[in-house]
């Protein structure tokens, strides 16, 4: 535990290194890094880059009392299933495969929605509905997202649009899903 604790702690203090935010710069691997930590906490927090670390490694640890039975066990996630690990795996596939895709649109401090919790829940962590909906969340959602925002009011926070995207594309593509070969 306590080597978990030195590693996360030093995760936490790299990634409040350096600058605020990765704009898209593909040669910028660290800042790159940096916004994928950052992304894991933006609904959150505002994309901080500690509080991504903390947050992963919080559900981490959570994932590992449920499984064990411990008294402390913090929040159930994954609705329970048990699926943790696919459903954060397949995010971060997700945020990376975006910000690579659509890294150039970035500005300074944005985050990109992603569909793909929805997706694993709903084919219980198989594989490839996972892998497939990260790629295609990945593909679909920040157009979709950027497209909502700038209709959107004046006035209106662009989270709006990324989480009016996140819920558009999850119901268009989750049910789509169950025709890729072998998906049931």
């Amino acid at each position: 535990m306590t080597v978990a604790f030195v590693v996360l702690a030093s995760v936490a203090s790299w990634a409040l290194t350096g600058g605020p935010s990765w704009e898209g710069d593909y040669s910028d691997l660290p800042g790159l890094a940096r916004w994928v930590l950052a992304a894991i906490s933006e609904p959150q927090f505002y994309a901080v880059g500690s509080a991504g670390a903390l947050l992963f490694a919080g559900g981490l640890i959570g994932h590992i009392a449920h499984r064990r039975g411990w008294y402390l066990q913090g929040f159930i996630q994954a609705c329970g299933t048990g699926i943790w690990p696919s459903v954060a795996g397949a995010a971060l596939l997700s945020v990376v495969l975006s910000a690579l895709l659509w890294g150039a649109t970035l500005a300074g401090g944005t985050w990109q929605p992603s569909l793909v919790p929805a997706a694993v829940l709903t084919y219980d962590g198989a594989l490839v509905p996972t892998v497939v909906a990260a790629l295609v969340g990945a593909l679909v959602a920040p157009p979709t997202a950027a497209a909502i925002s700038t209709r959107l009011p004046a006035g209106f926070h662009p989270f709006v649009g990324n989480v009016a995207a996140m819920s558009i594309c999850t119901a268009l593509i989750v049910p789509l899903l169950s025709f890729l070969p072998g998906v049931q």
